[in-house]
């Protein structure tokens, strides 16, 4: 009696062998909207100090020095002007990679 041998373990094991680099890739950079002011500006070392307000699914509302990405124009931005702004997070890394000075309230 000849004894068959089952394709099942295999299979899985298969499977589990090519889900394994979706399950290693890093996640996808998040862009997270933001408002606040902008408390200081340095051109030089490409950051910028946000005194912002809660950034929904990523912080609470605090003063934080961020990095800024090479292609933001940080001359568009006044030290002290009220600010809105995009800071991207792929990983523990946060960029600002968006800001523009917001346009006054109106009355």
């Amino acid at each position: 009696m000849t004894r068959r041998l089952s394709l099942r373990p295999f299979r899985l094991a298969l499977l589990a062998l090519l889900a394994l680099p979706l399950a290693c890739s890093p996640a996808a950079p998040t862009d997270h909207a933001g408002h606040g002011i902008a408390v200081d500006l340095d051109p030089t070392a490409r950051t910028v100090t946000l005194e912002h307000g809660d950034i929904p699914g990523l912080m609470k509302a605090m003063t934080m020095t961020f990095p800024v990405a090479p292609e933001v124009d940080l001359a568009a931005v006044e030290k002290g002007a009220a600010v809105d702004f995009e800071v991207g997070s792929e990983g523990s890394t946060l960029t600002v990679t968006a800001i523009e000075q917001a346009a006054p309230p109106t009355p």
